[in-house]
């Protein structure tokens, strides 16, 4: 009775480890994201996923067996070993970036995070990386468009000054604004709009002003 007892056991464990592994490989190739397992050891890849196959235009026969090295996944090979040395030293990393290569040559940036694990009885590493290529790049649009802000805003041939609708107090003002007024920029902005205009031009000046969205008065120029 014991040995069928222990027949039934290792069945019954033996299909639920086969529907653990169908449920991992389901997930697994599923992901939108690129996921790849490789050995710690040599770096070389033992599985990649589809996420991986779009991402990086590499299929899983071309990738398995071959390392990110000889794939030159990886546009600073050091962003690679930098990723492994410090999976070495916690186990687990989250949010690293890096510039990778596809295999037409094109670089997108990612993001991803790895962690050490027993696969098929060896210590290998999973990573899941995410292409963040449009991020950086609205990103990068972003601050080009701060720097022409400030870049127009410094070294305009006017006065241009951002004031508190609220209060008149002077939130940001221009050398040139500066200069007409006779004020240093640091006096101006511990003083008010309406402390340094005569009083019958204050109301003429507010009206004057443009306004945003809300209907709040702020940018004046001169």
């Amino acid at each position: 009775m014991r040995i069928n007892q222990d027949i039934i056991e290792r069945k019954q464990a033996e299909q639920e480890l086969r529907r653990f592994e169908k449920k991992y490989a389901t997930v697994f190739h599923a992901s939108p994201d690129s996921i790849s397992i490789t050995r710690l050891h040599d770096g070389q890849l033992v599985e990649v996923n589809e996420g991986f196959e779009r991402l990086l235009g590499y299929t899983r026969a071309e990738s398995i067996g071959k390392t990110t090295v000889e794939l030159s996944i990886y546009a600073d090979p050091g962003t690679r070993d930098s990723l492994v040395t410090r999976l070495r030293e916690t186990g687990e990393v989250s949010d690293f970036d890096a510039t990778l290569r596809r295999k037409d040559g094109t670089l997108l940036a990612a993001i991803g995070s790895a962690r050490i694990l027993d696969f098929e009885g060896e210590e290998c590493f999973l990573a899941v990386t995410h292409d963040i290529s449009d991020r950086k790049q609205a990103e990068q649009e972003r601050l080009r468009a701060e720097r022409f802000f400030r870049d127009t805003f410094e070294h305009a041939d006017v006065g241009i000054a951002h004031v508190n609708s609220a209060d008149g107090t002077w939130l940001r003002v221009n050398q040139c604004m500066c200069d007409l007024l006779g004020y240093t920029r640091e006096e101006l902005l511990r003083t008010t709009f309406a402390a340094i205009t005569h009083p019958d031009d204050v109301e003429e000046n507010v009206e004057a002003s443009p306004q945003d969205a809300g209907g709040r008065r702020g940018d004046l120029c001169g």
